[in-house]
């Protein structure tokens, strides 16, 4: 969609003005198979998976979902995956990094292999270490520059994943993400009174505010 100030919308064309051209859409790029195999190899050998998804795969929602019901993964967000994955996903735990919360670093600190899919997410301080790390990405210069990675997948997140969901067991056990989700819920709830709009008229809500006002 092209979006024209309304001033410009109303001009006149010059007479003979070449019809502008507007650049095709990039090949979708395939990932190497023996990328994809290896990566296969490093998921099949762990008990528990992460993911940490990005703008990159909101294209690709069906293909995450459908291997994070098959590895039982929790799903943590980048701040630009929210409007992609936010709603009807049963294994979202939220975002992590300056905004996070305690079920993400749940997810992360408990994982064997974390997974980085579309994301070049700016925070490494909020990455677990000694992990394995497979990251999935259309753009080959963004693999690694934020953590470590042991299986690099360049290629689209669609075409990545559609090749690397026959190749995967699943997982069984669903503790890793039943727990990661339990977290989430529950400091979930210990938000939700914030939303109301009488908060800071109880109690609680003003003696925050005084100490609040009193450290500014």
């Amino acid at each position: 969609m092209l979006t024209l100030p309304g001033d410009i919308g109303g001009l006149e064309v010059p007479k003979n003005t070449p019809v502008p051209q507007f650049a095709k859409a990039q090949p979708v790029a395939a990932p190497a198979p023996q990328a994809v195999q290896a990566a296969a190899e490093a998921i099949n050998g762990a008990d528990s998976v992460t993911f940490l998804v990005g703008l990159g795969a909101r294209h690709a929602r069906t293909e995450v979902l459908q291997a994070a019901e098959h590895l039982a993964a929790p799903m943590v967000l980048s701040l630009k995956a929210k409007e992609g994955f936010d709603d009807d996903n049963p294994y979202e735990v939220g975002q992590s990094g300056l905004i996070g919360n305690p079920a993400t670093a749940l997810a992360f600190d408990s994982c064997d292999v974390l997974v980085l899919i579309g994301t070049d997410f700016p925070y490494p301080e909020f990455l677990p270490t000694g992990k394995i790390v497979v990251q999935l990405d259309v753009r080959g210069a963004h693999i690694g520059r934020r953590t470590p990675v042991d299986y690099p997948v360049v290629g689209d997140a669609r075409l990545a994943l559609d090749a690397l969901l026959p190749l995967l067991d699943a997982k069984r056990d669903r503790d890793h993400l039943d727990a990661a989700r339990k977290a989430y819920a529950s400091w979930g709830s210990g938000q939700a009174h914030f939303t109301d709009p009488d908060y800071d008229k109880r109690r609680s809500g003003c003696c925050e505010a005084r100490s609040t006002t009193a450290m500014n």
